[in-house]
């Protein structure tokens, strides 16, 4: 019946996405996790993996907060990505710390399609450095092609930097 109900809430683009399990998985939540993991339902897909036609690729450094070890990695400018990702390798092989999500986050190709990489369920915290500006962003931890990060729609939108196209830069 929950599953039901929440169907019909949510929008027809998300319902695929409530089933038995995510229902045993908000009741194992404190109240206020469950209830934002709801309201999170609710809301627009929030990750969707670009068609690699609006990227532009750029180094970046990355510095823990625990160890305060700077690494070196290739981020990709991709307007066609909504959320700004990590690639799980690139965590595993620099022992990067990844913290849960309350719950997990589907991901969706650019055609709308489910990726068959799975869902977002951990995300790391990271001191990111683009040039001269630097920032601390979560990441959320995903399977990545072509490069380490993915700097998506939400971090454009959010620096709305000046990128010049033509000359890739």
């Amino acid at each position: 019946e929950s599953v039901i109900t929440l169907r019909r809430w949510m929008p027809f683009s998300r319902r695929s996405e409530i089933t038995d399990d995510l229902i045993q998985q908000i009741k194992t939540l404190p109240d206020d996790s469950a209830h934002e993991a709801i309201r999170n339902l609710k809301k627009p897909k929030q990750f969707v993996k670009g068609t690699g036609g609006h990227q532009l690729t750029l180094p970046v450094q990355l510095t823990t907060p625990t160890t305060h070890a700077i690494i070196s990695a290739k981020a990709l400018l991709d307007s066609g990505c909504v959320g700004s990702c990590i690639d799980r390798k690139f965590v595993e092989d620099h022992q990067l710390t990844i913290q849960p999500t309350a719950l997990p986050i589907p991901v969706y190709n650019a055609d709308g399609s489910r990726n068959q990489d799975g869902s977002i369920t951990g995300f790391v915290t990271v001191r990111l450095k683009v040039g001269e500006h630097a920032e601390i962003i979560n990441l959320a931890v995903t399977k990545v092609d072509s490069a380490d990060v993915f700097l998506g729609h939400d971090w454009l939108k959010a620096h709305n930097p000046s990128i010049d196209w033509s000359a890739n830069s």
